[in-house]
């Protein structure tokens, strides 16, 4: 994993604990916006008291100011600026002080209204921030004016509203009343919410520098214009292996990094206010130990003033983790690449000397020679088809392993596929004097699916095989049916049952395991891989099956089912035309000239052999510099049959020759080698196709005339 590296332009809003505030100003000016609604809703509840109080006692002039006093009030309440806090603010104090010096010429000092002007000394203590001066001093200004105003310019007894002595009284006990109370309830809900929300931002001063500190990345705070580090947090200590931050303090924050990414303008990305950046960097201690660290740098501001966040996060534990990782990676890797490097030899190795041996079988097999016993041929060539099979066992195994099992999609008939089936095992159990029972239900068998024929034919020849291994007498019934069908495919069920050996009860699913057997006597005495179940299992959920063994009782017989979704061949089906299921003998190639090119002499034999017996002039040569010759001298062939490897010059090396000097004749790789992928690799090299060693007689037959265009005018072989 590769942590990232990237530019952001971004200016986030954060706050950092330890010598920077923790946004003070701004709780600050939270809490005076919050105290001036309190006090306008105060001096609001001020007047209009007093112009209920002024109506009752018919005190016309003073009900008129603070009826148009409150009127005003409220409009500043309700049209109140946001954006400017302190224009409100002396709007605010201005329309009390107008109000109160009305009210003390027009009621006179004898009132007491000049009361309230020391209620608004106080509320300016609550309502503006003492760190700015000019503010301050224009509103305590105002009130001093205003003190020194009244008591000066103000007459004592009112000339325009005359009342009695008693009433004067009265209403002096209860200006001062009525303005002590205020004041009181004013200072309590102030004082109360100013309490609680200095304690709040005390909680979370404590809360955000304890995140500070705990961070487990190293915290530094950086001056941009210096470049220097401000402060930083205990991570920081650890980080970088010193015991107190004087080591760290008004230090340059270059020295921080052992080497910058020449893609990064350090300078100009602490300075650029909306520049941040993240990504990794080569990190050294004041005692010269480089590590590496990712770092992310991002602005902030506090208190009008704008910093630089610096966080370095030691990965060294992350970066070892990854470098074991990708040694891991890199030997599974070449763990995967000598497996496959292996399996591949191995399939060379082995099958080379059994294509010899089973083609020799089968030239012998159809010349039918009565010098030799048919009984002995009939050993060989069983031992060396199961000797494949055990081979092609471990082959296939090895690619499901690795989820590359090839499933090809073709058409065929299923009732002449069983039928192949059935007439391939007939000898095998007749020979073992055991009865091979077939059974299809209904007869909607007859007709195309597709599917990959050799696959489904693989797992119903594997359980009919296991079958005739496990059982010494009796029987073995194989019965096939659609158990349910649509328009477009069917499911279909094959069912071997024999009366062998059968498998305990706690064996059952072992059995479908890889190399899993029921027990190693089994091994010893019928051998195998114990492969085949695992294999037919994995082949058989391809097409949405279920493989399973029932109905069985040890030493009474298994009986395994497996089921299949296959799909109709849709086309035939609409076509209406009749299906060949027969199977026809090889047609004479006469006319056809191709060169072999192999190194081993008993293939080199086999290949000659089935090819003159298809009347095909062939020639050979036995490795790539002969096979140039060859072709220099003599004249055009119609095809090339070229093994892989070859000493000197092999098939890779000889196929590259041919195509740089643009000889284009058809050339199929004649190979034992299997591995992943070979056909595309092998055309995207310049061969045509190719044939797997041991060769199948008809497969090779099919390809050569494939390629060489090769039309049938012969009769068949009597």
């Amino acid at each position: 994993m590769v942590l990232p590296t990237k530019h952001v332009e971004d200016t986030p809003d954060i706050t950092i604990g330890k010598s920077i505030s923790v946004k003070q100003g701004s709780a600050k000016e939270k809490d005076i916006i919050s105290n001036t609604n309190t006090v306008r809703w105060f001096g609001l509840t001020i007047f209009l008291v007093n112009v209920v109080v002024n109506y009752l006692l018919d005190y016309t002039y003073s009900f008129f100011v603070c009826a148009g006093a409150s009127v005003l009030l409220l409009l500043s309440i309700i049209l109140i600026n946001k954006k400017n806090y302190t224009l409100t603010r002396f709007v605010f104090i201005i329309i009390l002080h107008v109000s109160v010096i009305l009210l003390n010429n027009i009621e006179g000092l004898i009132n007491g209204n000049y009361i309230y002007l020391f209620i608004f000394i106080i509320v300016i203590i609550f309502i503006f921030d003492f760190s700015e001066k000019r503010e301050l001093i224009a509103a305590y200004g105002v009130s001093i004016f205003s003190i020194i105003y009244i008591f000066i310019a103000a007459p004592l007894h009112s000339n325009l509203q005359r009342i009695s002595s008693t009433m004067e009284k009265n209403t002096f006990v209860f200006n001062v009343t009525f303005s002590v109370t205020v004041i009181c309830v004013l200072c309590f809900v102030i004082l109360r919410r100013n309490f609680f929300s200095e304690k709040e931002l005390r909680n979370k001063e404590q809360f955000l520098d304890t995140v500070y500190n705990t961070s487990l990345d190293a915290v530094l705070i950086i001056d941009p214009q210096t470049g220097f580090i401000n402060d930083c947090n205990n991570q920081s200590l650890k980080v970088f292996g010193i015991e107190n931050n004087t080591a760290l303090i008004k230090q340059p924050v270059r020295n921080l990094f052992y080497s910058i990414p020449i893609t990064i303008n350090f300078e100009s990305l602490l300075k650029h206010k909306k520049l941040s950046w993240k990504g990794e960097m080569e990190c050294v201690t004041p005692g010269g130990i480089v590590f590496p660290g990712y770092v992310s740098i991002i602005s902030f501001t506090d208190n009008d003033k704008y910093y630089k966040k610096l966080s370095i996060l030691d990965i060294s534990d992350i970066k070892k983790a990854q470098n074991q990782m990708q040694a891991e990676k890199e030997k599974a890797e070449q763990a995967v690449k000598a497996k496959s490097v292996f399996l591949s030899n191995m399939s060379h190795e082995l099958r080379t000397p059994l294509n010899g041996i089973i083609g020799i079988t089968n030239l012998l097999v159809e010349e039918a020679n009565p010098a030799i016993d048919s009984n002995y041929i009939g050993l060989l060539k069983y031992s060396s088809e199961h000797m494949l099979g055990l081979i092609n066992d471990v082959l296939d195994f090895s690619k499901i392993e690795a989820g590359k099992m090839d499933i090809i999609k073709e058409s065929f008939n299923l009732q002449a596929t069983l039928q192949n089936v059935f007439s391939f095992f007939t000898p095998q159990f007749a020979e073992k004097n055991l009865a091979l029972e077939w059974n299809t239900i209904g007869n909607n068998l007859d007709r195309e699916f597709i599917a990959d024929k050799t696959r489904v034919t693989q797992v119903l020849s594997n359980l009919i095989a296991n079958a005739l291994k496990f059982t010494d007498k009796g029987k073995v019934s194989v019965t096939v049916f659609i158990e349910a069908s649509t328009q477009k495919s069917a499911r279909i069920k094959f069912s071997v049952k024999d009366t062998g050996i059968g498998i305990p009860k706690d064996k059952q699913e072992i059995i479908f395991e890889s190399f899993g057997q029921a027990d190693t006597a089994t091994t010893r005495k019928y051998g195998g891989t114990g492969l085949g179940l695992a294999i037919s299992k994995k082949i058989v959920e391809q097409y949405n099956g279920t493989l399973t063994v029932s109905d069985n009782e040890e030493r009474k017989g298994s009986n395994f089912s497996f089921t299949m979704e296959l799909p109709y061949d849709v086309e035939i089906l609409l076509s209406d035309k009749p299906v060949e299921v027969t199977n026809k003998k090889l047609h004479s190639l006469a006319g056809l000239k191709i060169l072999i090119v192999e190194d081993n002499f008993i293939n080199m034999v086999v290949a000659k052999k089935f090819l003159n017996k298809w009347n095909v002039e062939t020639m050979s040569a036995a490795n790539g510099l002969l096979a140039l010759d060859v072709l220099k001298e003599n004249n055009k062939f119609d095809l090339l049959l070229i093994d892989l490897e070859m000493p000197e010059m092999d098939g890779h090396q000889l196929i590259k020759v041919l195509r740089e000097n643009n000889d284009e004749t058809p050339a199929m790789a004649f190979t034992a080698a299997g591995y992943d992928n070979i056909f595309n690799d092998l055309v995207s090299k310049g061969f045509t196709d190719y044939v797997q060693k041991p060769f199948n007689p008809d497969d090779l037959h099919s390809k050569i005339k494939k390629y060489t265009n090769f039309k049938v005018e012969q009769d068949m072989f009597p």
